[in-house]
């Protein structure tokens, strides 16, 4: 297999409001997050090592041996261990399939078809060749996966294994697709590509990736067979039984246009960069700059070729959908991404530490999964970070007091979580910070004065930690914008301060289950 690193692409800004309901202890306690009122400029609606067995050697028998003459024996010894040797250079040459010249041919090995009518290739003088009812060129499928494993956009592995999402994804490239993509013999490195133009190789790329994501979610093998690791057996909270679902269960509720002979573009929730005379929707396959399938019934895993290939997009949003398993860290390799909405799903699995390679993420949401493990340190270098929700999970340990470098963020949602720990005292470094809730953890300590320095926050929810002791700080009398203060179920002890009576816009102030004193 080759190992080589994706092109490197540019991509262009986004950004999108969201409303995510919140269960709490009042119907009015609700999660709003909007972009426009952060500043940020608003996305266009139309945007959204083999075993060998080697033969048993002829026996000879002691009876045998001893009736050669002792000067013959050592010569018929060595003339059957020369035989032995041949037979079994043999064997081995023939396991391996190595043609005359020991290359490894461009080929995939095809042990199993999908379909009764189709026949298998056929290996003849040292490569596969097509046989009849076949129906697949297999010149131009090794041509294409070669270029694949190039470019680093799907492992070998996936490629040889002809019930894969990703065979069967180049199979329909090469076989069924009617845009008939092809590769040049050049490498197309040595092009120059005109800015509003993409060539062969990169739209081929595209329609290969978003190919594999359908059959990965809408093949029932492999679906079942992606989501029946114990680690996520019943990843939802229902009785859900991945093993049980049916064609039907697994049927997207929309998919119009999806692997025709459309233009990507076209494809529903795929939306492509603005092209120079064709606009952003139109019958082409130029750069996609946002994929967003959310709430649209899909079963099984995210498979890595979405990370790999589509390198210019900007927006990637699959919430409330039914993907499992884990977040592969190949999601660094969209280092323009901005906006990143995984919440309401069942993917699981520690958040890779890749993730910090995306330096131009916005938006970051990925409550409402079975993540579990530590915050990845890396978080508090994306300096971008607007809105960042990782509420109702199982992520545990420390929170990275690195998060308060953050200046820019404006809601952070770390609550329904097992972290532990004192609540950083860098806290107070967010001072973008209007939504802060840490409800519902493990967290011990006491409650940072440095907080006090959030001037902009407006929502501050600290509730139901039992472990934090302590007086109320006098500092949060200091934040004048602040209309939500919830610091019940917790350890709290001492006199009211005064300060808070500072809060005029305080609209809801929940203190209950305390040891609070005083007047």
């Amino acid at each position: 297999s080759f190992q080589t690193s994706l092109v490197e692409t540019n991509l262009s800004a986004s950004a999108q409001e969201l409303t995510i309901p919140r269960d709490g202890l009042d119907a009015s306690a609700r999660r709003t997050f909007s972009m426009e009122s952060a500043g940020l400029e608003s996305v266009p609606s139309s945007i959204m090592a083999e075993a060998y067995t080697v033969p048993d050697s002829p026996v000879f028998t002691a009876s045998i041996v001893e009736v050669i003459p002792w000067y013959k024996q050592k010569r018929y010894v060595c003339i059957f261990l020369m035989i032995a040797m041949i037979m079994l250079i043999g064997v081995v040459a023939a396991a391996v399939r190595l043609p005359v010249g020991g290359k490894q041919p461009s080929i995939v090995y095809v042990n199993v078809t999908d379909g009764p009518t189709e026949s298998l290739p056929a290996w003849i003088d040292g490569n596969y060749q097509a046989t009849a009812g076949n129906g697949l060129d297999l010149a131009k499928f090794n041509r294409i996966k070669d270029r694949i494993l190039e470019r680093g956009i799907s492992h070998v592995a996936t490629l040889e294994s002809p019930i894969s999402p990703q065979y069967k994804a180049l199979r329909w490239i090469v076989r069924d697709d009617k845009r008939q993509f092809d590769l040049t013999t050049q490498d197309d490195e040595s092009n120059t590509i005109a800015e509003n133009e993409i060539d062969d190789e990169r739209a081929l790329f595209q329609r290969y990736a978003l190919a594999v994501l359908w059959y990965q979610t809408n093949d029932l093998q492999v679906v079942h067979e992606s989501l029946s690791g114990e680690e996520i057996v019943n990843v939802f909270d229902e009785g859900y039984d991945p093993l049980a679902l049916t064609e039907e269960d697994i049927e997207w509720n929309q998919s119009t246009n999806w692997m025709s002979e459309k233009g990507l573009c076209l494809w529903h929730g795929v939306t492509c960069h603005p092209h120079e005379q064709l606009g952003e929707k139109f019958d082409g396959d130029f750069y996609v700059a946002i994929l967003n399938i959310t709430s649209n019934n899909i079963h099984g895993v995210l498979p890595r070729e979405v990370y790999t290939a589509l390198g210019k997009m900007k927006a990637l949003d699959v919430s409330k959908n039914r993907f499992a398993g884990p977040v592969e860290g190949d999601i660094g390799m969209l280092s323009d991404l901005q906006d990143l909405f995984l919440f309401e799903n069942g993917f699981s699995g520690n958040i890779p530490q890749e993730i910090g390679k995306l330096s131009n993420l916005f938006n970051l949401y990925l409550n409402d999964n079975k993540f579990m493990g530590q915050l990845p340190s890396q978080l508090g270098t994306m300096s971008k970070l607007r809105g960042v929700s990782m509420f109702n999970n199982s992520l545990d340990g420390r929170v990275p007091p690195g998060l308060g470098n953050l200046k820019n963020l404006i809601a952070l949602y770390l609550d329904t979580n097992k972290f532990t720990g004192q609540i950083p005292k860098s806290f107070g470094g967010m001072t973008g910070m209007i939504d802060l809730r840490l409800r519902q953890n493990d967290f011990s300590g006491s409650v940072p004065s440095e907080l006090g320095e959030l001037k902009q926050l407006e929502t501050l929810y600290l509730d139901t930690n039992p472990r934090i002791k302590g007086s109320i700080p006098s500092e949060l009398g200091g934040l004048v914008k602040l209309s939500e203060l919830h610091l019940y179920q917790m350890n709290l002890n001492g006199k009211l301060p005064s300060e808070l009576g500072l809060l005029e816009g305080l609209v809801y102030l929940y203190l209950d289950s305390n040891e609070l004193t005083g007047n």
